[in-house]
């Protein structure tokens, strides 16, 4: 379909210079453009469609504090029945409700407006239909967060980059007075400088993203994680676009790029999606356990569930020595707080490897032979998701499918059916950034003042920014609007390393009248894998005082 006769439905934030930006981009590339409020996804008509784009600010400020715009409930795959470009951190928020491999739960900020190019330009969307200007790569030694992956990732010295966004004249500027102010503990000029910021995009974890052949990677970005995220790829009818600048803010090839990959996925009309992000990857068990030394046995031990495997050492070079050779076995069970890596003891037993055909050969042999049939039957239905009552018909389908399968570990550790999908949704339990952070609230009045404490609990694994870190943003407190009382100040834990884990007091000194105190605590929660936008928590508690 030529690129003008292609229909355009956008969503985002109405009567926002932002959307304006974006109709008006798309009506000089496309023949016809609609736009609708994302309030409204979900429950918009798509016939007239070829392409969905949604966008919108993921971040909002209440009260001057940052607040994660929420995208409408009970949206699944089927909500978007036509090819669908997810921009940013609101594409990210909708790729977490349906369960996609992009979204924020397996991702981090994409902080600034450069693509890391190297993939070549041998991807369609550098072809056209819309003319790609000659492409100027830079090459800028890897950010000292990549390093971090080294014992499990092959880091580049280099990584070779394009400019998708302008950059912002001021951003370095901003950058070094958030850091300064946080430090010593200016709220105000800190929220200043974090709002003035520009806002950050979005990049997905790459641990699992190409375990289905629905799924390519078309470029990263610049991140806090690792080099190989992905800031531009797809997953069936679904294309991410990372990068949150709007065209007026784009550079002439990134203007190009996206017209090109909004006509690119409308290619993928009919597309399924095989293979949503249930569980995790055994490429994330690898960057966890690379991790551990900083945590030694007991965060080995949360990894498994509380107990860490026989054998399995007390150092990140011992578990991974581990993992090298129980790899084959190992997958990710439960979800939400409860998820937990384990090792297949039947499988191991048996042999071959959990994501080998060859697992499925012998469980057919072994119950045809009566030799430990039970435990093959576990097998084959953990694996397959089917019965096996009877070898033969078994047998047949497996001889029916054998060239039609893969084996998905993100899918719930699983062999499926290219041409038998199966309904597939996403888990039950997703963490958001309140459930890995949670915080209590207590005050009381003396003579003078009125004093109170935040205790902070963050979930183990997880980590939020401590004042004066440069590589996130830093934990913030603050007062709604219209509150009867005056901060005069806050004194955060001491941190080492710039993070804060555990359970963390902050001790707040307020003036002012009021029986019931409320505060605003805004985070950013990281782990090893993924960074959450920046959210606010809400506290109320009653101040207390002596009769």
């Amino acid at each position: 379909m030529a690129q003008r006769q292609l229909s355009v439905l956008y969503v985002g934030n109405l009567g926002s210079d932002r959307s304006a930006a974006f109709e008006l981009y798309l009506k000089e590339c496309f023949g016809t453009v609609q736009v609708a409020d994302i309030d409204d996804l979900g429950a918009l008509e798509y016939a007239d469609a070829d392409v969905l784009v949604v966008d919108g600010e993921p971040i909002l400020y209440v009260d001057g504090m940052p607040q994660v715009q929420r995208v409408p409930e009970g949206l699944t795959v089927d909500t978007f029945p036509r090819p669908t470009v997810l921009i940013g951190g609101i594409g990210g928020a909708v790729s977490d409700a349906i369960g996609l491999k992009f979204g924020w739960h397996e991702g981090c900020v994409s902080l600034d407006h450069r693509a890391i190019f190297d993939e070549g330009t041998a991807h369609p969307v550098f072809a056209g239909p819309f003319e790609v200007p000659p492409i100027e790569s830079t090459s800028i030694p890897s950010p000292d967060n990549f390093a971090h992956y080294a014992k499990v990732k092959n880091v580049p010295a280099t990584v070779s980059t394009v400019d998708i966004a302008l950059a912002q004249g001021n951003e370095e500027e901003l950058q070094v007075e958030m850091k300064r102010a946080s430090a010593v503990g200016d709220r105000a000029a800190t929220l200043a400088a974090m709002q003035s910021l520009p806002t950050p995009g979005l990049v997905s974890t790459s641990a699992g993203f190409l375990d289905s052949p629905d799924c390519e990677r078309i470029c990263g970005g610049i991140n806090m994680k690792a080099h190989d995220y992905v800031a531009i790829g797809r997953q069936g009818r679904f294309l991410q676009w990372g990068f949150h600048a709007d065209p007026s803010d784009m550079t002439p090839l990134g203007r190009a790029l996206f017209a090109n990959v909004v006509a690119y996925i409308a290619t993928f009309a009919g597309a399924p999606v095989e293979a949503l992000r249930v569980a995790q990857s055994r490429d994330a068990l690898a960057v966890s356990l690379s991790f551990a030394d900083s945590g030694s046995e007991e965060r080995i031990s949360q990894l498994f569930g509380g107990t860490a495997p026989a054998g399995i050492g007390v150092t990140s070079d011992e578990a991974l020595s581990w993992l090298v050779e129980h790899r084959p076995y190992v997958r990710h069970v439960g979800s939400g707080p409860a998820a937990h890596w384990q090792v297949d003891d039947d499988a191991m037993a048996l042999g071959p490897a959990i994501d080998s055909v060859t697992l499925l050969d012998g469980c057919l042999e072994q119950v045809e032979q009566g030799f430990d049939a039970d435990r093959s039957r576990r097998l084959w239905k953990r694996y397959t998701h089917r019965p096996l009552d009877d070898v033969a018909t078994e047998r047949a389908w497996l001889e029916a499918n054998r060239g039609d399968m893969f084996f998905s570990d993100c899918a719930g550790y699983r062999w499926i059916v290219r041409s038998d999908l199966p309904s597939l949704r996403p888990t039950d339990v997703q963490l958001t950034g309140n459930d890995q952070v949670r915080a209590t609230l207590n005050a009381h009045r003396d003579a003078t003042v009125v004093r109170a404490w935040v205790k902070v609990h963050i979930i183990p694994g997880h980590y939020v920014y401590a004042p004066g870190a440069a590589d996130g943003v830093p934990v913030a407190v603050g007062l709604p609007d219209g509150s009867p009382f005056t901060l005069l100040d806050v004194v955060f834990p001491p941190s080492e390393d710039g993070h804060l884990s555990g359970y963390q007091f902050l001790e707040l000194t307020l003036e002012g009248a009021g029986d019931v105190l409320t505060v605003l605590l805004a985070v950013q929660s990281c782990d090893e894998q993924s960074c959450q936008p920046p959210t606010t928590l809400t506290l109320h508690c009653p101040v207390t005082h002596e009769d």
